[in-house]
């Protein structure tokens, strides 16, 4: 830029500077505000917690009474299916856990402690 258009410039930057803000902005951020009492909160914290357990004891109450049985472990009968189809005994139930993929070794039915 050259130097006769600096002025100029100044003076039109001028006439779009924002204003001031009001003087009692800085005294209403500063003064700090009335607190809000904390009773309404922690009584509704009270209230969620006592329905949380209340309903967890009712459905525990529910299910307590239902007569539920799980259905058998498709990899134990297929161990035991696949027992039976290689002749029996412990030779063919450890081949037999061997070819079946599992989690975790399978405990035949009758020898549980």
């Amino acid at each position: 830029m050259n130097e006769s258009n600096d002025p100029e410039l100044e003076n039109l930057l001028r006439r779009y500077r924002p204003g001031d803000p009001p003087a009692g902005l800085r005294e209403r951020i500063l003064i700090r505000g009335v607190s809000q009492p904390v009773w309404p909160w922690a009584a509704a914290a009270a209230v969620l917690l006592v329905s949380a357990l209340t309903l967890r004891m009712a459905a525990q109450r529910e299910a307590g009474g239902l007569d539920l049985e799980l259905p058998p472990d498709p990899a134990i009968a297929a161990v035991n299916d696949l027992t039976e189809m290689l002749g029996g005994g412990a030779g063919a139930r450890e081949l037999a856990e061997l070819m079946v993929p599992t989690v975790r070794p399978i405990e035949p039915e009758g020898e549980r402690p």
